[in-house]
């Protein structure tokens, strides 16, 4: 079960945390380093509680109630801190293997990366990597050869070097086997791996 830890002083790195209770002797339990819940109990004894972000880079307020109850009981109440601390579990353990998936991976010039869109016809386009600097990546949409193999559709394959755009600037980011993967303009970048894709153009 879930037993909050009251701070002793209520700052964390030089935030102050904010209360949302009406009672003076609220529970501060911190989620993440700008995230915590406040409990209390109200005048007619129930327990009650408040998720709340701080926000110490707002213009005009620095801190966001996410979530604001008044619960039948308190282990209701405890049920419900223990979910919001399984889900920032969940996000730091995300966040981490993310970070180690990028970390020490290298976009290569030349590179080709191609995206598949499009509503009631498959759209292809090509993009080669023509600038690499540190995560930071330029990139330009290539021409390409096309080969109808059906009725509207058919097979596309990039031509490396021959530029259809101006460069579009990316963070370089890759999927589990170490390729590049990053959302772009209509859908979602993979890296391309030799094989021609398939389009259709009947809408």
């Amino acid at each position: 079960m879930f037993t909050p830890s009251p701070f002793k002083t209520l700052s964390n790195e030089g935030i102050d945390y904010v209360s949302v209770s009406p009672r003076p002797d609220s529970v501060f339990s911190a989620i993440t380093l700008l995230e915590y819940v406040e409990t209390w109990v109200d005048f007619n004894g129930k327990p009650c509680a408040a998720h709340v972000r701080l926000t110490p880079k707002g213009k005009y307020e620095k801190h966001r109630v996410l979530a604001k109850f008044r619960f039948t009981t308190f282990l209701s109440r405890d049920a419900w801190m223990e979910g919001l601390l399984k889900a920032a579990e969940e996000t730091l353990r995300y966040n981490a293997e993310k970070k180690a998936r990028n970390t020490g991976k290298e976009a290569k010039v030349g590179t080709i990366v191609y995206s598949t869109w499009g509503y009631e016809q498959t759209n292809v386009d090509f993009y080669e990597v023509v600038k690499v600097s540190g995560r930071r990546i330029t990139l330009r949409e290539l021409d390409q050869t096309r080969r109808e193999d059906g009725f509207m559709s058919g097979l596309a394959m990039p031509m490396p070097g021959q530029y259809r755009s101006e460069e579009i600037t990316k963070m370089a980011k890759f999927d589990g086997a170490g390729k590049l993967s990053f959302s772009i303009r209509h859908g979602w970048a993979s890296e391309w791996d030799g094989s021609p894709k398939s389009y259709s153009s009947y809408a």
